[in-house]
């Protein structure tokens, strides 16, 4: 990988880290998120699942044809539980 990809991994990693960490840790989100998660504990896992998703794609496509694939739909579970964590609870 180039010094660029290097870069946009790391800034995307503090990204994904910033709200995942406290989410998980503590089960609160940072102010700017608060809103939308009824569950912080499985946001913070389908953050982590997105940022590795991404991970995986940008790396993998050096090694093989079809790693971007893989990483995509690992993004989309990400995306999956961190949408199911904001749905409300049934009453």
């Amino acid at each position: 990988m180039r010094s660029f990809e290097w870069v946009v991994l790391a800034l995307l990693w503090v990204v994904v880290l910033l709200p995942a960490v406290p989410a998980l840790t503590r089960g609160t989100l940072p102010p700017w998120w608060r809103g939308p998660a009824r569950n912080p504990r499985l946001w913070g896992v389908g953050d982590l699942v997105l940022g590795l998703g991404a991970t995986a794609s940008m790396t993998a496509r050096h090694w093989s044809s079809s790693g971007w694939a893989l990483g995509g739909a690992v993004g989309l579970c990400g995306i999956g539980l961190m949408t199911w964590a904001g749905r409300p609870r049934p009453s």
